[in-house]
């Protein structure tokens, strides 16, 4: 029985999503990166840049779903996303994110998500359906964080940043973060660096 972490499944079919929680007895085994010293995180293709804390696990994961795109998932746990055989990049599939977030720990889903259908700026959309959540500005550009509890079983707390897209109205970037106490003074403040060092880098050439 895990008694220092939960690890989450959650699965998500185009056009629909379900969630579905399970305990298997190992932690997912992703085969991140880590680093004891603070690094940077560079999507120049989605066009976000940021400050990773010291010591936190990175795995770039690049799926790209229907109008969501899952670029990493970084905490002090670890997290992937494993797709099956229906998937098709841009146009999603069956896939399922599997996060390991121990005791005192944080893990966070960095996403982008845009597309035609998406009629209204994601952050108004996030602050008019979302009773949690409060205006902010991140880097410059139109921000709404959901604050309160975790958005997954055993979770402590939740809390999730929509970010407008620097030119392109109907795109954000999300960050979606689980935090496990019963300490989360340190996990805040390390999301909190996290999101006071945003940038958006100029995307690679075509």
């Amino acid at each position: 029985m895990l008694r220092a972490a939960m690890v989450l499944l959650l699965v998500g079919i185009v056009g629909a999503c379900s969630t579905t929680v399970t305990l298997p007895s190992t932690p997912p085994n992703p085969t991140p990166s880590l680093s004891g010293s603070p690094m940077a995180f560079l999507s120049r293709d989605a066009g976000i840049a940021f400050s990773v804390p010291g010591g936190w696990t990175v795995t770039e994961t690049n799926i790209v779903l229907h109008y969501e795109d899952v670029l990493a998932y970084l905490g002090t746990g670890s997290g992937q996303m494993v797709c099956n055989s229906d998937y098709i990049p841009g146009a999603g599939g069956t896939c399922a994110a599997h996060l390991y977030v121990p005791d005192n720990g944080i893990e966070v889903e960095v996403a982008e998500w845009s597309g035609p259908s998406l009629l209204q700026e994601p952050v108004d959309v996030a602050l008019a359906t979302d009773p949690l959540a409060s205006p902010a500005t991140v880097a410059g550009m139109p921000a709404a964080v959901h604050d309160g509890g975790g958005f997954i079983e055993g979770a402590t707390r939740g809390i999730k940043w929509t970010i407008a897209k620097p030119g392109e109205p109907w795109a954000s970037f999300v960050l979606t973060a689980n935090l496990k106490g019963p300490e989360t003074s340190l996990s805040l403040a390390a999301l909190s660096q996290i999101i006071t060092s945003i940038w958006f880098p100029s995307p690679a050439p075509t």
